[in-house]
């Protein structure tokens, strides 16, 4: 990138929303999202389309939420790619890489975690047990078994 400024903005709306409040991020979405004064509906109404109260339909909020998760998670995602940058190039054909630090990340674990407890019965977890299956058979073999699709 030639100019700085630009640099300094991109890097900007790129890293700051995972670096500051869950709180503040939701107040700077809803801002954003403002049928009268928003960004978003301020730059619709520009192209001559109207504008939308995304915040009152239910409908909008799967993809508010996932697209304000990926907005929020791409400054940590830039931050491993920095870093991998100084990674020896075959380790990318295997993908574990780049696929691993937002695996790891604390809120997946927790999620990760609070799903497998809820939806696998925990006689499954006691039976594993006494059969003397180890933690990380009992996670390939029970709760990823039985949450998959096929």
């Amino acid at each position: 990138m030639r100019s700085k400024r630009y640099k300094k903005l991109v890097q900007t709306v790129t890293y700051a929303p995972h670096f500051i409040s869950i709180v503040v991020f939701v107040f700077m979405i809803t801002t954003f999202l403002n049928p009268s004064t928003g960004i978003i509906n301020i730059l619709r109404r520009m192209i001559g389309l109207e504008s939308v109260h995304f915040m009152q339909y239910a409908g909008y909020f799967n993809t508010i939420y996932v697209l304000s998760g990926i907005w929020q998670g791409a400054g940590w995602g830039c931050v491993h790619i920095a870093a991998l940058s100084a990674v020896d190039p075959d380790l990318y054909e295997a993908g574990w890489p780049l696929i691993l630090p937002g695996a790891v990340s604390a809120y997946n674990i927790i999620v990760t975690r609070t799903f497998f407890e809820t939806s696998v019965p925990h006689e499954l977890f006691d039976s594993a047990r006494i059969d003397g299956c180890t933690d990380y058979g009992y996670l390939l073999r029970i709760p990823l078994k039985s949450s998959s699709t096929g």
